[in-house]
């Protein structure tokens, strides 16, 4: 069977193709993956189309919960998406990773950034995060429900400082944070955060692989990098900012 044909059939089966042509000729693609979580869901996706669209498709992925809450007609209609997929797609993880460039989270959960931290990855959306940050994909996460939850901020200062720790750590994994309403891809910020900060860190080649392409860089001061490194840096226009904060 041709290759394409074989990709068409296994597209069909884990997930529906909304139009098997794309007249706009893209050919990049971005992968939106949506929790079970509002958090100003629409206007947040009406962003990423006006910012992405005419560079980009889209494939939505929904996680269980997203499937059953959200009328996934609605967002469709917002974002046009070339696939859709859901938890079912997770028993062919290895097409779905294939089919998209950036990884975008407009609304991740606690417990999804729970999993992903801690490598139990046990959920579509969860895997799909994990392996985009394992192939050095661009993802791009909005943190909003996880430092609300329920639409309030804790005043419990111990589990404040868990979500705290966890977004730090996924950051450390290659993960970009942005910022609704702003939601400026192009000038986010990627901090890479040690817990702790005192200490010097060696940034490696490997480090560099994660970042995009005409990224700030925050490090603490005192920072190592290698030969290897600076070479990517100066390769991928990365502007490294040495924050003399971090010693306090």
């Amino acid at each position: 069977m041709p290759k394409d044909n074989l990709v068409s059939n296994i597209l069909n089966q884990i997930g529906y193709k909304l139009s098997t042509e794309q007249p706009n000729g893209l050919t990049k693609n971005i992968l939106v993956a949506i929790n079970g979580a509002d958090a100003n869901l629409e206007r947040k996706l009406s962003n990423i189309y006006s910012h992405f669209s005419k560079e980009y498709n889209f494939i939505l992925g929904y996680s269980f919960t997203a499937s059953k809450i959200f009328d996934k007609g609605s967002i469709s209609q917002i974002l046009k998406p070339k696939y859709v997929f859901t938890e079912e797609s997770l028993f062919d993880l290895n097409e779905n990773i294939k089919l998209f460039d950036l990884l975008i989270c407009p609304n991740i959960t606690i417990n999804t950034l729970s999993k992903v931290v801690s490598g139990n990855i046990d959920t579509y959306i969860s895997n799909v995060i994990w392996a985009a940050l394992y192939f050095n994909k661009p993802v791009y996460i909005d943190f909003e429900n996880c430092r609300k939850f329920m639409s309030h901020e804790t005043k419990n200062k111990v589990m404040s400082n868990q979500v705290v720790e966890k977004i730090k750590e996924i950051i450390t994994m290659g993960a970009v944070e942005i910022e609704y309403p702003t939601y400026n891809f192009k000038n986010s910020k990627n901090k890479i955060l040690v817990n702790d900060i005192q200490s010097k860190i060696v940034l490696t080649d490997k480090d560099v692989d994660g970042i995009n392409k005409g990224e700030e860089l925050h490090l603490p001061y005192g920072s190592i990098i290698t030969p290897l490194a600076k070479d990517k840096i100066r390769e991928k226009n990365i502007k490294i900012v040495f924050d003399l904060e971090a010693k306090k």
